[in-house]
């Protein structure tokens, strides 16, 4: 099964747990137990999974279509989607959004989508998906780290999470605070 994981409650609640960094650099000895598959890349440049989350509840309700190596899923957490129109993100960055989290696998690891790839699944330009990169970076939501290189391959660029972590973070505890939050 493919496990693509938005874990950043998950990397919060570790973090604070066993006194580490959040999605920081010393986060390498979080592996929450729901994540253990490995990650591959193949030729086209996308990534492969192994097996993972087997009897989860995800699995039990969505069946076939999040298992199989070629599918998977990500757990979004709610208060991003509750929280889109305060964030200011249009229905095409949020598409944006959820695609570069389909690439973070791992808290300890930011996620390295091309702009071609989140393109091609919206049916849009590269230089598209550049400029909605750009908006989010703006925002404070994202930043693009410097490419590097990765193995053999092409090189790849990061994309560091902390600001919008750092914001749903705040929005969470609103939320928490106050049970009227529409957000």
């Amino acid at each position: 099964m493919r496990a693509v994981y938005f874990a950043a409650f998950l990397a919060t609640k570790y973090a604070k747990k066993q006194n580490h960094l959040l999605c920081g650099r010393q986060l390498s000895t979080i592996r929450p137990s729901l994540i253990n598959g490995e990650s591959t890349m193949n030729g086209s440049g996308e990534t492969q999974h192994s097996e993972a989350i087997p009897n989860s509840r995800v699995r039990d309700k969505w069946g076939s279509a999040v298992s199989g190596g070629a599918t998977g899923f990500q757990a979004l957490p709610d208060i991003l989607v509750r929280s889109q129109a305060r964030l200011g993100l249009s229905a095409a960055e949020m598409v944006v959004l959820i695609n570069v989290l389909m690439y973070w696998w791992t808290p300890e690891q930011w996620p390295y989508p091309r702009p071609r790839q989140i393109a091609n699944r919206m049916g849009g330009t590269t230089r598209t998906a550049e400029r909605w990169l750009k908006k989010l970076e703006r925002r404070g939501l994202i930043r693009r780290l410097p490419s590097e290189e990765y193995g053999k391959g092409p090189r790849i660029r990061r994309i560091d999470l902390t600001g919008l972590i750092q914001v749903l973070q705040k929005l969470a505890e609103e939320f928490r605070s106050h049970p009227s939050f529409s957000g």
